[in-house]
């Protein structure tokens, strides 16, 4: 697993996958579930507190996590988008 966003990323976008039966998350969810909890710092949450706003400190990017599929359990699978400074004063009040 790569432990770092290159700098080339600007969206991950996880998925449920089926095995033997029951929905498990994929690499690039349990990645960005490592990046979120291990590499990225903490900013914000939305209003209504479904969208989380994380900073990269390495490169000062801004960072996503929506949950697009929320209706299902537990919100997953998990998308992390690069967003500009400009969405992030907007949407998180930075």
């Amino acid at each position: 697993m790569n432990a770092r966003l290159e700098k080339n990323e600007t969206q991950l976008v996880g998925e449920s996958v089926l095995i033997n039966g029951m929905v498990e998350s994929d690499a690039v969810s349990d990645r960005i579930d490592y990046l979120t909890e291990k590499v990225l710092v903490k900013l914000g949450a939305s209003e209504d507190g479904w969208d989380i706003l994380y900073q990269d400190k390495s490169d000062e990017r801004y960072w996503e996590l929506t949950l697009p599929q929320s209706a299902i359990h537990g919100g997953r699978p998990p998308t992390l988008t690069c967003i500009s400074l400009e969405i992030a004063k907007t949407k998180y009040g930075l």
